[in-house]
């Protein structure tokens, strides 16, 4: 259970966002290009979070860093095989 009240509102601020994301992929449904683009901003958001929340938590580094953006590269990737784009 997640005791410390900033790192709960963090993780409802990341599920917001990435609920925001999806809710643009399905609304996107038409035009890959543009479910690519909704998720690629998802991943964009993921980063960028998962970077300050850690940096908020005296946490951050460069691996940690790195693997925020490494993991964000490979639902992209994976993304853009499905979507065929490319």
């Amino acid at each position: 259970m997640i005791r410390d009240r900033g790192h709960l509102i963090h993780l409802i601020y990341l599920f917001l966002g990435l609920c925001f994301s999806f809710f643009l992929f399905i609304t996107l449904q038409y035009d890959p290009l543009y479910q690519f683009f909704a998720i690629a901003l998802g991943v964009l958001y993921y980063i960028v979070w998962g970077c300050l929340h850690h940096y908020f938590m005296d946490k951050l580094t460069l691996h940690v860093a790195l693997e925020y953006f490494l993991v964000g590269s490979v639902v992209l990737l994976l993304l853009a095989l499905v979507l065929g784009i490319g």
